[in-house]
């Protein structure tokens, strides 16, 4: 028998939980595939490639290398991790304020293409 089986006979208190965790499976395979439908495509992709260029960027190794240099540097630790949280923090504010048209213009699009 799973965990997941157990702990709804423990949460429940009855022993036959098979339809309702039948139900469970059922709506998780469908979620999937409403995921990957054409309406969601879009933001689907930009879910994928923006961790995806940041990788490939390298600007998350830039980030761990700057303050890794800065400890070299013999700059205190917590100087350190303000300044790299503050370079987090205008990366965010950037990226954020330069997609989100991007992202606002795919969500009209996909929201008006809807047959």
């Amino acid at each position: 028998m799973t965990k997941s089986k157990l702990s709804k006979k423990r949460i429940r208190g009855i022993e036959d939980v098979d339809e309702e965790f039948n139900d469970l499976v059922v709506a998780s395979e469908a979620s999937w595939r409403n995921l990957l439908q054409d309406k969601y495509r879009p933001h689907l992709t930009m879910a994928i490639m923006i961790p995806f260029f940041q990788q490939l960027t390298g600007i998350n190794m830039i980030l761990y290398q700057c303050c890794l240099r800065l400890l070299v540097l013999v700059l205190m630790l917590h100087l350190s991790a303000m300044i790299t949280g503050g370079v987090n923090f205008i990366d965010v504010v950037s990226i954020y304020y330069s997609l989100r048209p991007i992202l606002c213009d795919t969500f009209r699009i996909s929201r008006f293409k809807q047959v």
